[in-house]
This record gives C-alpha cells, structure tokens and sequence, in this order.
C-alpha cells in the first residue's frame, strides 16, 4: 500500500511539473494578451460606469427642479426621471456582469483547448456529448426541467444518489469527462432547483449548487452509503425545508384571516407529508458512527449496511475528502456510494475551473494555482479508488 502511495504522490508530482510547464509555454503568452484586453475593457467599462453614475446625479437634481416647478411640461418631465434613473441604475449593474461573462467565454476559447495536451482525453463544455452505453457518460438537456428523471440521464443518477433534496430543474455551466488512468469520470458545475407555487406565484427554490463529481467504482457496492457534512437536511430525497417553510405560510394565511378550521387542515397537511419524508427516509438508511472522533465531528455518514460503510471510509478517504473541501474552499460537501458510483457533491458559489477572470489580473498566477488544484483533488480521489484494495467495496 505504502509503495501506491508513493507511486500516485509521484504521478501528482509529474502532472504538477507538466501542468506549470504547458503553463508557462502555452498558456501564459495568451493571457499576456488577454490581459491587454481585460485592461482596455476595464478602462471602458469605467468610463461608462462613470458617465451613467453622472447622468443619474443630473436626473435627480434635475428632477428635484422640476417637481418644484409651476410648469405642467416640466413637471411631467421629474415624473419620467426616475423610470431613467432606475433603467441606467439597471444598465450599470449589468454591464460588468455582462463584460465579465464574455470575458469568462475568451479565456475558455483561448486556455481550456490547450490544456488537453496536459489532460488528455478531457472534452470540455459543449464538446462533451454524453453517452449511456458506457454507464458513466450521461445524456441530459441543458438548462431544461426535469420530467420523470428518466434512467440513464443524470437527473436520474443525481436522484438515485439520495445526496439531494427533490428537484425539478437542472441549469449547467461548466461541464466536462475524461479519463484519468483508466478511469472514466464526469464533472458538472450544476444548480438544482425545486419548482413550488404561492397563490398563484411560481418560487424556483435552489437545493444544490456546486460541483458534482460522478466516477465509476471498479469493484461491488452492496448497500448504499452517503456522507456528509453535519447539519445538510437537504439529502435523501427529502422536501426542501425552503418548501416546508412555503406550506406552512398555507397555514398562516387561514389563521390571519379568522378561518380556524381550515388553517388546522393546512397545518396538519403540511405535518403528514414531513413526517411521510422522515418516516420513509429512516426505514431505508440508518446513522454510522465511526472511531474517528475529527472525522465523526464534521461529518455525517448514513448507510444500509454498517460494516461496509466503516470499510469504505477508511482514513486514506478521508485525507482525500479534505483534500477536495479544502481544494474548492468550501465547508459543505457529501458523497454517495450506490449501483456501482460514487458520486462528490460539492457545494460552492463561486467559479471553478477558471484559469482567469475580468476582475482580477490574469498574470498573478492565483487562478491557474487554484485551477490545478481544484483538477488534481479531483484526480487524487480517483487515484485512491483505483488503487486502494483495503476498502472492501
């Protein structure tokens, strides 16, 4: 085991030396170059910024004037300023957004192609057409609602790994698969949205956004095992509290309105469908507690089967879950083990995966650390599944 290891901190070595050297050979000469456009558009922007910021003071001095004027004209004119105002204010919000996603859209034209002679066989973004007859490769429409989670699509697979609450929608960003030493792997940067309705108002209710991690396992998982981070109540298919919290505003609308008997019927509705959830969820999975105390104080694990559970993670898993909570910066994530995958969910609102952004320099070298780091957390964790013969699965 000693000497895997010492092979695979050896491989992560070469890739890190491979990675800097593309870097420095490749990569960085274009984003010289993109850093003289992201300079030029950040002088633009700000000239703009600057321009709206003073036809707003104008407008409202002007309209101060003019609501105080004996003038019908002029008067009707501070009526409309402020629509002005407001849609510069608008306008002034969303161009940086809007220089900052085009920008984003450059620096994956020019950088993410080249890394395939570093990563090779990663197809990125909309390259990537999924396939289901390796099992792994998935098939599902971007940016759509989810009907039925028909099996094979990820919507499927993401509500099999019982990692999540319910959902009805997928939005994707970055997406990208590959092979990393034999073993085939999927990445999403994905947001999972619930759809729930008051009085007649569609809420779209955000249960996951982050990164999702989706890897084959090279060996039998007989029961199904998830971990996660203490205090995620949104996991096993559980109704979001955001929609438990909607309906009991069900039950508050009645009771305001003097309508005892039908605000009791909305608040016992709403406590049968929680407790169906909980009642349904506890006869499946059951709560493992381990003998590592650190582990066992950040973490949550649940499983149909305890002695697997405890052989699968081991300590090495566990270096390598903080290895990936640390590589993502973030304090929430969770991973299942189920119909032979493994899937990491990995929660965070910032963006991965980028080797660059329009807010900050593109020659500091920050991003391209936390890119390299963020891919070979991710290569580590598959290493350890590849190599490990102590887990039992």
């Amino acid at each position: 085991m000693q000497n895997k290891e010492n092979r695979k901190n050896t491989a992560m070595r070469n890739l890190r030396k491979e990675f800097y050297d593309l870097y420095l050979k490749d990569i960085y000469p274009v984003l010289l170059k993109l850093e003289k456009v992201r300079l030029s558009n950040m002088k633009k922007l700000f000239f703009c910024e600057i321009i709206m910021a003073l036809s707003c003071i104008i407008l409202a001095y002007l309209t101060y004037k003019f609501s105080t004027s004996s003038s019908s004209v002029l008067f009707g004119f501070s009526m409309l300023f402020p629509i002005i105002i407001f849609l510069i204010i608008a306008i002034m919000i969303w161009l940086p957004i809007n220089f900052a996603k085009k920008f984003k859209t450059k620096i994956k034209e020019k950088c993410m192609r080249r890394l395939k002679k570093l990563y090779n066989g990663i197809v990125w973004g909309e390259d990537s057409q999924f396939d289901v007859s390796n099992g792994i490769f998935l098939s599902e429409d971007i940016n759509d609602y989810v009907y039925g989670k028909e099996k094979g699509t990820a919507s499927y697979i993401f509500s099999e790994s019982k990692l999540f609450a319910d959902f009805d929608k997928l939005k994707f960003d970055d997406t990208f698969q590959g092979t990393y030493n034999g073993v085939k792997f999927n990445v999403f940067e994905t947001e999972m949205l619930y759809e729930t309705y008051y009085k007649g108002r569609k809420t779209l209710v955000t249960v996951f956004k982050g990164i999702i991690v989706l890897v084959p396992s090279n060996k039998e998982i007989k029961a199904h095992t998830i971990i996660t981070t203490k205090g995620d109540y949104n996991i096993r298919n559980k109704t979001p509290l955001a929609i438990i919290a909607g309906l009991l505003l069900y039950c508050i609308d009645p009771f305001s309105k003097g309508e005892i008997l039908g605000g009791c019927i909305c608040l016992a509705i709403t406590a049968i469908i929680a407790a169906i959830k909980i009642l349904s969820d506890r006869s499946k999975i059951e709560k493992v507690n381990l003998e590592d105390l650190k582990f066992d104080k950040r973490f949550s694990v649940f499983s149909q089967d305890q002695i697997e559970a405890r052989y699968l993670v081991t300590p090495t898993f566990m270096d390598r879950l903080y290895n990936l909570k640390t590589a993502f910066g973030t304090n929430k994530i969770k991973c299942a083990f189920f119909d032979k995958r493994i899937l990491f969910a990995i929660s965070t609102n910032k963006d991965v995966f980028e080797i660059g952004s329009f807010f900050t320099s593109l020659t500091d070298g920050k991003k391209v650390k936390e890119f390299f780091n963020e891919i070979s957390s991710i290569y580590e964790m598959i290493e350890y599944f590849k190599l490990d013969e102590k887990t039992g699965i």
